[in-house]
């Protein structure tokens, strides 16, 4: 329930039909913390009205202070103006020199006349700002206790509410905050040299001009109502047209800086990329370098390997060798690939006869090879029970020579064909 600051005076507590000393539960500040009151509908009413009186008399006593200050000030500065004889002569020379400034340079004349502007704003700003501070105190001390005395109807859930309310906001504009801090880092750094610039510029010009100024101003106060109300309306057009000057500087200067944060911007953007380029195409280069390296040392493995395996291929075990002193007859036996035949008589034999039974084999592909250190008048091969052997016969073996020859098909339909 809402209570009227103009219905105080009326309230009386009622619960359920009955009438007296009803005891309202209130949270007060004790300490720095919060702490649980109670409170009677007439204390409460007694509270708020005593209060309420007492701001608005600081008020009006601080709105009397402020004018007497105000009006001490301006009759200060009158008498201070007019001091002396010649004042009218003498405002009138700051005004010629005025004029002739503003002749030899539209811009720093400009300049003062808005520095001229701006004092009188503040003098008489200065009064109202001390005025509506009292006045906004008072209406803030007095909404404060208008909203405790609602507070307190509303009991503690509304206090609860607020208080969820509160931590819900802090915690969302906390997330806000940190998003748009690291979004906007580069623009208000921009903006930060900007006004930086701009005012610095404003400084230089308004001290120029001001000793002058605020001379001629001090003199034109005291000197009549009547001069400044025609002097401010020929200004008025004149100031209108410089605002309009200044403002298309200013926004000339907007849109260099806008082209500077630009530029910036693309910089950075050029420079971030040519960063990520060069990673990237250094990665990709390693990539590749580890890539051959790797590829290289498993083609330079795999040939070592390969050459081991056709070294070793010339090594063999599958042998057999026989020593004759004259003729001889022998099997080849079926694991053999090679037969030597090495007489061991001093001096060899002349001439001697071998006969050479070839293994029993199925295996298609056969290789097997025959050779001697000395000479063979007459070599001859025979076929075992399962194939045969074709374009042989008897032929002689030059000493230090061989003969190849290759099982050709399967099972026992297969042929031994002499291939060298």
């Amino acid at each position: 329930m809402a209570i009227k600051i103009s219905e105080l005076a009326n309230i009386t507590a009622t619960v359920q039909g009955l009438t007296g000393n009803v005891y309202l539960p209130m949270v007060g500040n004790l300490i720095g913390l919060p702490t649980t009151l109670k409170s009677t509908v007439d204390e409460l009413k007694t509270f708020v009205v005593a209060q309420t009186d007492a701001n608005v008399a600081a008020s009006n006593s601080a709105t009397a202070f402020a004018n007497t200050i105000m009006k001490g000030y301006v009759d200060g500065q009158v008498a201070a103006a007019n001091v002396g004889t010649g004042t009218i002569s003498y405002v009138n020379g700051q005004i010629s020199a005025v004029n002739a400034a503003t002749t030899l340079s539209n811009t720093i004349v400009t300049a003062g006349i808005v520095t001229a502007n701006t004092g009188m704003i503040g003098f008489v700003g200065l009064a109202n700002t001390i005025t509506a501070t009292g006045i906004t105190r008072s209406n803030l001390a007095l909404k404060g206790y208008t909203d405790f005395a609602n507070t307190v109807q509303d009991s503690v859930i509304t206090s609860r509410v607020n208080t969820a309310n509160i931590g819900q906001i802090g915690y969302t504009l906390n997330l806000v905050t940190v998003a748009n801090t690291i979004v906007t880092a580069g623009i208000v750094t921009a903006n930060i040299g900007q006004i930086g610039y701009t005012d610095n510029k404003v400084s230089v010009a308004n001290t120029i001009v001001t000793a002058g100024i605020v001379t001629a101003n001090i003199g034109q106060i005291g000197y009549t109502d009547n001069k400044v109300s025609v002097a401010n309306i020929g200004q008025i057009g004149y100031t209108d047209n410089k605002v309009s000057v200044a403002n298309t500087i200013v926004t000339a200067g907007i849109v260099t800086a806008n082209i500077g944060q630009i530029g910036y911007t693309d910089n950075k953007v050029s420079v971030a990329n040519i960063g990520q380029i060069g990673y990237t195409d250094n990665k990709v280069t390693t990539a590749n370098i580890g890539q051959i390296g790797y590829t290289d040392n498993k083609v330079s493995v795999a040939n070592i390997g390969i050459k081991g395996y056709i070294d070793d291929a010339d090594i063999t075990s599958a042998y057999q060798i026989t020593n004759p002193s004259a003729n001889v007859a022998l099997t080849i036996a079926a694991t053999n690939t090679r037969l030597l035949v090495a007489p061991t008589s001093d001096p060899a034999p002349v001439s001697f006869f071998t006969d050479v039974t070839l293994p029993n084999t199925v295996q298609d592909g056969r290789m097997l090879t025959i050779s001697s250190n000395v000479q063979i008048q007459f070599l001859r091969t025979i076929s075992p029970w399962v194939s045969t052997v074709t374009r042989l016969g008897n032929v002689a073996l030059g000493a230090n020579t061989e003969v190849k020859l290759m099982f050709v098909g399967g099972g026992t339909g297969g042929i031994w064909y002499r291939v060298g």
